[in-house]
C-alpha cells in the first residue's frame, strides 16, 4: 500500500494536488501517524508526484503493508466500486464543517448522464464521513467581486450553511453567499502566532472573520478592525463574533478604499487576504499604519515570476512614498491553476519622520 508522509499542517494543500493529478485513492482513509498524516494514494510513477509537489511540500514516499488500514475504517468492496464507477463526475471534494463540496469536471453529455448518480457518491461521502450532514455540488467557478460560488444540493440534510471549527474557534457561513476558504488555516495559524498584547489590526477583505477571530479570542487585548464589502459576509462576520464571545473586533460593511480614511495611522498590523488585487491597495495599506507596521499582503501569480513582481511592486511603492520597505518573510500558500499560486509576503513598513 503506498502512502504519501506530510506534515500535519500541509495535509488539505497536498490532498488537492493529489486529487488534480488523480493520484489520490479515494478508497482508503487518510492515518495520522504521531505528528505526520499518511494519504493514501494510487500506484503511479514517483516522478509524477516530485513533478507537482516537491518543489512546494516536505514529504516521503511509503510503501506499507495492508495491515495497516486497521488503523483507519476501509469503505468495504462494493463502496469502493461504485465510487470508482462514478468518481469521473467529480474531481474530489471539499469538507466545510458540516458540507461536502463536489466538483462537476463539465457540461458533456457523459458527465450529464452521470451526474444523475451524484447522489450515490453522496451517500458513499457521508457514509465515510460521520460529521458530514450535507452533500452539495459546485456547479460554477469562482467569480465576481464577491468571489461566490453556485451550489446544487444533493444528498442529506437539506442547508447551505456551514458550520466549521478551526483553531479552536467556530464560523457560520452560507457557502452560496460568502467566500471562504478553509486552506488558508495555516495561514491564520501562523500569523497568530506572531501577535503581540494590545496591537491595533486591520483586515481589509475581512469576510466572515476567520483571521480576526482566531487573533481575537487567543489575544483578548487587541483591537481589531474588520472592512468588509459584502453585506452577507459581514452578517456572517457579527454572528461569529457572538459565537465565538469576542468583544474586541469592530466590523466594518464597506468599499475599502471609502472607509480606511476613518483608520490613517491606526494599525501596527495588516493583513490583506485579497489576492486578485491587494497590490492595487498599497496606497490604503500605508495609510492606516502607524510609523512602523506588518503587513501580511496575499498575491496571486505566475509561479516563476509572482515573489519578484511582488517584492518591486512594494519596494517601487515604497519609494515613490518615502518610507521603507522590508520584506520579512515569504511563501507559497497554495497553488491556484496550472500555473498559477497564490503566495503571501510579510514586509514591514516604516514612515519617514522627516517633514
Amino acid at each position: 500500500m503506498k502512502y504519501l508522509e506530510v506534515n500535519k499542517k500541509d495535509t488539505e494543500q497536498i490532498k488537492k494536488l493529489l486529487e488534480k493529478i488523480k493520484a489520490f485513492d479515494k478508497t482508503r482513509k487518510i492515518i495520522q501517524n504521531k505528528n505526520k498524516i499518511l494519504i493514501p494514494i494510487l500506484n503511479i510513477s514517483n516522478g509524477k508526484i516530485k513533478k507537482h509537489i516537491v518543489k512546494l511540500f516536505d514529504y516521503s514516499i511509503l510503501n506499507l503493508k495492508a495491515k495497516i488500514q486497521k488503523q483507519g475504517s476501509r469503505i468495504d468492496q462494493n463502496q469502493s466500486k461504485n465510487f470508482k464507477k462514478y468518481e469521473n463526475i467529480a474531481r474530489g471534494y471539499d469538507i466545510l464543517g458540516n458540507i461536502a463540496i463536489i466538483k462537476y469536471i463539465n457540461k458533456s453529455e457523459k458527465s450529464k448522464k452521470l451526474i444523475g448518480k451524484a447522489e450515490q457518491i453522496a451517500k458513499w461521502i457521508i457514509n465515510s464521513n460521520p460529521s458530514i450532514k450535507t452533500v452539495v455540488a459546485q456547479t460554477s467557478p469562482i467569480s465576481g467581486k464577491f468571489r461566490l460560488r453556485k451550489f446544487k444540493y444533493i444528498s442529506g440534510i437539506k442547508t447551505f450553511i456551514a458550520t466549521y471549527k478551526e483553531n479552536n474557534c467556530i464560523f457560520k457561513f452560507d457557502i452560496r453567499k460568502t467566500f471562504f476558504s478553509n486552506r488558508l488555516s495555516y495561514e491564520r495559524s501562523r500569523i497568530n502566532k506572531l501577535i503581540k498584547p494590545k496591537e491595533a489590526i486591520i483586515v481589509m477583505f475581512a469576510g466572515i472573520g476567520p483571521f480576526a477571530i482566531v487573533i481575537a479570542k487567543q489575544h483578548k487585548l487587541t483591537n481589531i478592525i474588520c472592512i468588509e464589502l459584502n453585506k452577507n459576509a459581514v452578517h456572517y462576520l457579527k454572528e461569529n463574533i457572538k459565537l465565538n464571545k469576542i468583544g474586541n473586533i469592530k466590523a466594518e460593511l464597506g468599499n475599502v478604499k471609502k472607509i480606511y480614511s476613518k483608520y490613517k495611522n491606526f494599525a501596527n498590523r495588516v493583513i490583506v487576504p485579497m489576492p486578485k488585487s491587494s497590490i492595487d491597495y498599497l496606497d490604503q495599506i500605508l495609510s492606516v499604519c502607524q510609523k512602523t507596521a506588518i503587513i501580511h499582503i496575499y498575491v496571486f501569480g505566475d509561479r516563476d515570476t509572482v515573489f519578484a513582481k511582488t517584492s518591486k511592486a512594494i519596494e517601487e511603492h515604497a519609494r515613490k512614498n518615502n518610507y521603507k520597505a522590508k520584506i520579512l518573510f515569504k511563501r507559497i500558500v497554495r497553488p491556484y491553476s496550472a500555473k498559477e499560486i497564490e503566495i503571501v509576503v510579510d514586509f514591514k513598513i516604516s514612515k519617514s519622520t522627516k517633514k
